[in-house]
């Protein structure tokens, strides 16, 4: 299933590169990414955004959070934030790489802002070299 797109996908988590995968709509983009999550590149976090009741930056948060841990979500994004970052760096101890796939960022895209994305890579910022972000987006012509 899609060598090539693998092999591309590969190289750039071997380089700790975050990229974002782009196609059409209904061209298998979200399958792809979670046929990603079934190989065996690190430690995949799959954070579909339609499973966010809304598409705001709190949902997201609670969606990795989700993807973490169990039990009840902090009140507060603060909280939210702290500890998702906690267990990536308790989890990068003990994994060569974590992989954050964002199927349907693009979703929030009223959220963009500067802030949004400085906020999301401090995440990355955890460790550099192991944790890796992989958005997805649709080209809408």
């Amino acid at each position: 299933f899609c060598f090539e797109y693998v092999s591309k996908v590969k190289r750039l988590i071997d380089q700790s590169s975050s990229f974002t995968v782009v196609g059409m709509p209904a061209m298998g983009i979200s399958m792809f990414l979670r046929f990603l999550a079934t190989r065996n590149l690190g430690l995949c976090l799959h954070i579909d955004l339609y499973e966010a009741p809304l598409l705001t930056k709190l949902e997201l948060l609670k969606l990795i959070y989700k993807c973490l841990f169990s039990g009840k979500i902090p009140a507060s994004e603060i909280k939210l934030m702290e500890s998702i970052r906690t267990k990536l760096f308790q989890l990068t101890q003990n994994n060569e790489r974590i992989i954050l796939i964002f199927n349907r960022f693009d979703q929030l895209k009223k959220e963009f802002s500067t802030n949004f994305f400085a906020n999301l890579y401090t995440l990355r910022d955890v460790d550099k070299e192991k944790i890796i972000l992989i958005f997805s987006a649709t080209n809408h012509y």
